[in-house]
């Protein structure tokens, strides 16, 4: 979960970088068609249609990123759990086994 704020945290200023870029595009199109220049209005759009495509394929990728890596987190907390519960299982199960050959070697002696 804290990997997961840290990486919003760090998509804030990203997305600072984008909206200030975004202005800018956008004020070079608005620019253009004032000075009539199709072909710069034409590159801008261009280049402002590109820059939200990749913006939408980075989000994705991070955000598929960041699930990922939370669930094999996840996975790996619950494995090391089970294999805890397992050692202290068999430990336990050890310990009855002495106890009971303790007290079979004790009854043959007295027996």
């Amino acid at each position: 979960m804290k990997r997961i704020v840290a990486k919003l945290r760090s998509l804030s200023s990203f997305h600072q970088a984008i909206v200030a870029s975004t202005v800018t595009l956008v004020g070079v199109v608005a620019l253009a068609v004032i000075f009539e220049a199709l072909s710069i209005a034409l590159i801008a759009l261009a280049l402002l249609g590109a820059q939200v495509a990749v913006q939408l394929v980075w989000l994705h990728s991070a955000v598929r990123a960041e699930f990922t890596s939370a669930k094999y987190v996840s996975t790996t907390n619950r494995l090391s759990r089970l294999e805890n519960l397992q050692h202290t299982t068999l430990a336990a199960i050890e310990s009855q086994r002495r106890e009971i050959a303790q007290a079979e070697l004790a009854r043959s002696k007295n027996g």
